[in-house]
């Protein structure tokens, strides 16, 4: 009876955990999870865990492809950028046009441009 539960109770723990190698890989399937779900969608947190166990079971199959070396360092950098503008990357789906004032949402995009041109070079 005893290893039933314990059974059970690792399927859940499992159901609702990831295994990444670090930190970094941990937040690198949540940026490339919140980028790929549609703008504007909301998704349980059931979906959430899901999508997210999804990228890294692929992850860990196709992570030596060339392609997908070049989209994890292309990840990499919108996060790099995000943090130096002090947006975590939850955040940007949730800014409305009235978050800030039109010369504000100027300036923020004039400096992501030219860091992402920094990034780019």
């Amino acid at each position: 009876a005893n290893v039933a539960v314990m059974e059970l109770i690792m399927a859940g723990v499992n159901a609702c955990t990831l295994q990444a190698k670090d930190v970094e890989t941990l937040e690198l399937f949540r940026t490339i999870r919140r980028l790929y779900v549609p703008l504007g969608a909301r998704l349980s947190v059931a979906d959430n865990v899901a999508l997210t166990q999804g990228v890294a079971y692929g992850f860990e199959k196709i992570q030596n492809e060339r392609k997908v070396a070049d989209f994890t360092q292309r990840v990499a950098s919108y996060a790099a950028m995000l943090r130096e503008l002090g947006v975590r990357d939850y955040q940007v789906q949730r800014f409305q046009g009235s978050a800030f004032s039109s010369s504000q949402r100027s300036a923020l995009l004039v400096t992501a441009l030219l860091r992402l041109g920094v990034f780019l070079l």
